[in-house]
């Protein structure tokens, strides 16, 4: 009897430690972009190489909430990265049928950019969504999460982690 009141604790005490457990970080870096960013779980990364562009998209979904980072490298002149941004904005609200609920300015390395808060009606998606243009390279990184799942402190600590080298 004390031998399964014993493995009873024991495996009570697991679970609580278990689940107390950090969840994985895996850092993902890029020196031709000059960026770091640390996701919450594992990602995969594709990419695309056109004739006036190189793009990284990395992603990775955890517990349904999908953590998206990207790098746009520019081969012609982007002169006005402000403009470019709030179309970039502007196209990934539209793209997703969604409408923002606040939007600001979004500051990085001196470069201003824009950040918003978004939802998707039809599809009861919450999010927010920040990009910027720095030196040709145009960074987009979101966080979507389904209506009940949004968890602020995860993506701020996402959003935070996002880091561009000067």
């Amino acid at each position: 009897m004390k031998n399964i009141i014993f493995s009873s604790v024991l495996l009570l005490l697991l679970v609580g430690v278990t689940s107390l457990a950090p969840s994985t970080k895996v850092k993902y870096s890029s020196s031709e972009a000059k960026l770091s960013v640390t996701f919450p779980g594992e990602f995969t990364t594709t990419e695309k190489v056109k004739e006036a562009y190189r793009s990284s998209k990395t992603m990775a979904n955890v517990g349904g909430v999908v953590y998206f980072v990207s790098y746009t490298i520019h081969d012609i002149d982007m002169a006005d990265g402000e403009s470019l941004a709030k179309v970039s904005l502007d196209a990934f609200i539209n793209g997703l049928e969604g409408e923002i609920t606040e939007e600001s300015r979004w500051v990085v390395n001196k470069n201003n950019g824009f950040q918003a808060k978004l939802k998707v009606a039809g599809k009861d998606l919450v999010g927010e969504y920040r990009v910027v243009l720095i030196n040709q390279i145009q960074y987009q990184i979101t966080v979507i999460a389904p209506e009940g799942s949004w968890d602020n402190k995860k993506a701020k600590k996402f959003f935070k982690s996002f880091k561009v080298a000067k």
